[in-house]
């Protein structure tokens, strides 16, 4: 892609998501500009300094400035080594939560030390959240830019640094002759607004499309009504005056529920990803707005009742849809080198929005607590209905794809809908070929396709040299 394409792809959304995320490149920037001439104000060497009786003037041991100045890095690199675990785990947007929460942390310890043992403890668990920052900035900005200008994109995190070290050099000079705490207590807390920027900024950013996607995959398929019908099925049934037949209502629910997912795995290869979740999506919308409906009137007629527990055992289907896809697409969306940290991210996912749903359940539903009931169906196909836009504007179509073909697809920035249709090159391509079996035999073409494998081979065990 041209330069001149990427910059026609960049929106003022783009350039904020940008910026929200640099803005966290100011931490680190203000205090290694701050601190250089931090160590030297009188008001920090009145606290923290060493006094020399024979010149009545404070200073810092040439041992204390090594110290203070190097010991630091320590934490840095441990920010590093966490950044691809809490990453995969977390998505971009969590792992920036934690970062501004360190640094509060951080800075409480500084802001209150009373020896300069701690206030380097302090900066320490700052460095953690730089060595945390510093990776996930530049991986974000590069998933969500347009190859054209992604070089400019993420180079933003290196003016951020600097404007930093202005700033924090700055803050120094005003207060280079104040002799009181406040000489050292504004430039240190003068630190907390790129963490509070963080906060404020990155939760109107998106996630970066893939963990985007995958991430809500798993939410969708919790909360668009599997929970619902497996874990409280009973309850609900008992609660409407069905008690008598509520296990064997149950067991007819999940019984369907094995037929859609033999079902869901059968037709996936043949039509795909998208099909069956947009599916599933608007069967949920339908019958959760059922049971709302149905369910809610005071006095329902016999046949109503078994509209009501037809509808459960549909969205139980309809969310086995999502099951269907989002294991799978999890697997296949990272491609070669990223799927096992794709799957990893999925599967925390699922485990929290389980969680997070069958706990509020129970006090939407019953006593103490909103007391929904039936009624609680109306949430439910509302959350179902994001999950069909989503499923519809988001969700790529992947079917059919090699693994290797997954970064170019993701670096095409298409629709979803488009890449179904969408024509790669290279390896990614030869392999999709060879998969398919549509490959012509030509000595040629075999050649140039082993050539180029290993060319990806050695790539990337750079980039794993690089990143160990």
């Amino acid at each position: 892609m041209s330069v001149k394409a990427g910059w026609k792809q960049t929106t003022p959304f783009l350039v904020f998501c940008v910026i929200a995320y640099a803005w966290g490149d100011l931490m680190f920037g203000i205090d290694t500009g701050s601190f250089g001439s931090l160590q030297v104000l009188p008001a920090w060497l009145k606290d923290f300094g060493h006094l020399d009786p024979a010149t009545g003037k404070y200073s810092n041991p040439t041992s204390r400035t090594s110290i203070m100045n190097s010991v630091v890095f320590a934490g840095k690199l441990v920010g590093t080594m966490l950044f691809e675990p809490i990453a995969e785990r977390l998505g971009y947007k969590y792992t920036m939560y934690i970062t501004a929460l360190i640094q509060f942390v951080a800075l409480i310890i500084e802001l209150t030390a009373k020896n300069w043992v701690v206030f380097t403890v302090g900066r320490i668990i700052a460095y953690l959240s730089v060595g945390i920052v510093e990776n996930c900035v530049p991986s974000y900005i590069s998933e969500i830019s347009p190859a054209g200008v992604r070089g400019f994109m993420s180079g933003t995190m290196t003016v951020l640094v600097t404007v930093g070290n202005l700033w924090g050099a700055g803050m120094s000079r005003i207060f280079a002759t104040e002799t009181r705490r406040i000489g050292w207590i504004i430039p240190v807390a003068i630190q907390f607004l790129p963490a509070l920027g963080i906060l404020v900024l990155v939760p109107f950013t998106p996630e970066s499309p893939r963990w985007l996607i995958t991430g809500l995959l798993f939410w969708f398929y919790q909360s668009t009504g599997v929970q619902f019908v497996n874990i409280y099925g009973p309850t609900f049934y008992t609660q409407m005056g069905w008690g008598k037949m509520a296990f064997t209502y149950s067991v007819i629910a999940q019984a369907c529920g094995i037929v859609a997912t033999i079902v869901g795995i059968v037709v996936i290869d043949h039509f795909g990803r998208r099909p069956p979740i947009i599916l599933g999506s608007f069967v949920c919308i339908i019958f959760n707005a059922l049971i709302a409906g149905l369910g809610s009137k005071k006095n329902p007629s016999v046949t109503e009742g078994h509209a009501v527990i037809a509808s459960t055992v549909m969205v139980l289907v309809g969310s086995k849809m999502f099951q269907c896809v989002s294991f799978l697409m999890a697997s296949e969306i990272g491609g070669k080198s990223m799927r096992k940290k794709f799957m990893g991210y999925g599967t925390s996912v699922d485990v929290l929005s389980a969680f997070v749903f069958t706990f509020c359940l129970p006090y939407l539903l019953k006593k103490p607590g909103a007391n929904l009931g039936p009624k609680v169906g109306w949430l439910i196909a509302g959350d179902s209905l994001f999950a069909f836009i989503f499923s519809v504007f988001y969700v790529p179509e992947i079917a059919g794809r090699s693994l290797e073909e997954m970064d170019e697809l993701f670096e095409m920035r298409l629709w979803a809908w488009q890449f179904k249709n969408a024509e790669t090159s290279g390896v990614g391509r030869r392999i999709a070929q060879l998969e398919a079996g549509h490959t012509t035999g030509d000595k040629m073409e075999m050649d140039e396709y082993i050539e180029d494998s290993k060319k990806l081979e050695k790539q990337r065990v750079e980039v794993g040299q690089r990143q160990s």
